[in-house]
């Protein structure tokens, strides 16, 4: 009873609960020596016990308190690097989807709702609608063709898949998404990871780009088809007069 006492009070207290536990019990037993009234060899006997036990409790609150020590400080640069991994997933400045291996989400960052302008929250499932209308190619994918979803399914990385998303204040954007299962050490997939990137500045200066090519070829074009009459003109006036 009493060893079980001081484990249960080193494990909850670490090693001060197991100290004071242990001397609560000596001084127990050596109460109960000094009430019976002890004397000679069995006043011996019962000291040398007390002596013994109470080496072998301190040892024993000393070893469970450390390993209680130990554990929480485990603990706690646990928790300390599960923050950290938390806040710098948080900052990315791309959007990530983490789902499980049925394509249930089970985390995401603050970027997602940015760039999506809708909230995915933990527990939806991809692959059964599409929230967004998202187009690819100008068709309007099926949730089955989800980056994600197809990852899922083929093992497979999927690299640079361009769709067109409009928000739900009209606003379209362009993002680039790449998606890829993740396996456990049996080679089975136990989840995904999507990272969805906005490019539509890139895409809108392309389409200014393609803009002020065709505007400029028109406005070349323009002068030189003049010119080219000019000369048809002169020609036959140079055929007629034969002047040159």
């Amino acid at each position: 009873m009493s060893a079980a006492l001081i484990i249960y009070f080193s494990f909850r207290d670490s090693l001060k609960g197991g100290y004071i536990t242990t001397s609560i019990t000596i001084a127990y037993y050596l109460y109960i020596i000094w009430s019976q009234q002890y004397e000679g060899e069995r006043l011996v006997s019962a000291l040398e016990t007390t002596a013994v036990l109470g080496l072998v409790f301190f040892f024993l609150s000393y070893v469970i308190g450390w390993l209680k020590l130990k554990i929480d400080s485990l603990i706690v640069r646990e928790a300390d690097e599960k923050h950290r991994q938390q806040a710098i997933f948080q900052q990315l400045p791309v959007g990530v989807i983490i789902s499980d291996e049925k394509g249930i989400i089970v985390q995401t960052n603050e970027k997602v709702e940015t760039l999506l302008g809708i909230n995915l929250p933990v527990g939806y499932k991809m692959g059964v609608e599409n929230p967004l209308n998202a187009k690819q190619d100008g068709q309007v994918m099926k949730p089955t063709d989800s980056p994600l979803i197809r990852a899922l399914h083929t093992g497979k990385p999927v690299l640079g898949e361009e769709m067109i998303v409009t928000k739900p204040n009209k606003k379209i954007m362009y993002l680039s998404v790449n998606a890829s299962a993740i396996h456990n050490k049996k080679g089975h997939i136990i989840a995904a990871a999507s990272i969805i990137n906005d490019i539509t500045q890139q895409k809108q200066l392309e389409e200014l780009k393609d803009e002020f090519i065709t505007i400029a070829s028109h406005e070349l074009k323009t002068p030189l088809t003049s010119i080219k009459g000019y000369m048809q003109v002169l020609g036959r006036v140079i055929d007629e007069t034969g002047n040159y």
